[in-house]
């Protein structure tokens, strides 16, 4: 059987975070699960979600043995979105056959010219601001991207 290890950091290892967002994880017991890949801290990234201009943030929430991605608006940081649940070790993955298992969880805040240029997503535009890949290192992707008040999953890279 493989060993495995989830590298987690606690919400204040992301000083830009706003603090009404930390406060909300940190209440949630919230720990940012890090990739096997990992050389500094990840899964917290910022972009405009919501709309063009708009200051969003997304984060991976480890917890009671999930990991839930909640992606917050600026409009209304009090209430995120769950775009995603995974149990803590169901995408796992390593550097090399031999190393010890990890997370293979990421997410990066993709534009809007990134999306209109990824084959399988192209088609759902037009793009206006940007979206949120929700990475599974090494094998697939899906970016999920807001409009008309509901957010869509689209076919990422594979």
């Amino acid at each position: 059987m493989r060993r495995y290890t989830v590298r987690l950091l606690p919400p204040a290892s992301f000083p830009a975070l706003p603090q009404k967002i930390a406060a909300q994880l940190n209440e949630m017991q919230c720990m940012v699960p890090q990739t096997f890949e990992a050389h500094h801290p990840e899964n917290v990234i910022h972009g405009s979600f919501e709309k063009k201009g708009s200051e969003d943030w997304a984060v991976l929430c480890a917890h009671d043995a999930i990991i839930d991605l909640f992606a917050f608006f600026s409009s209304a940081p009090d209430r995120p979105f769950r775009l995603a649940t995974h149990g803590l070790t169901e995408r796992m993955g390593a550097d090399t056959p031999a190393s010890e298992m990890g997370s293979a969880w990421g997410i990066t805040a993709i534009p809007a010219d990134g999306m209109a240029h990824t084959p399988g997503v192209h088609q759902h535009g037009p793009f206006e601001h940007d979206g949120i890949e929700d990475d599974f290192v090494g094998r697939s992707s899906v970016i999920h991207y807001y409009r008309a008040g509901n957010w869509l999953t689209l076919e990422g890279n594979n």
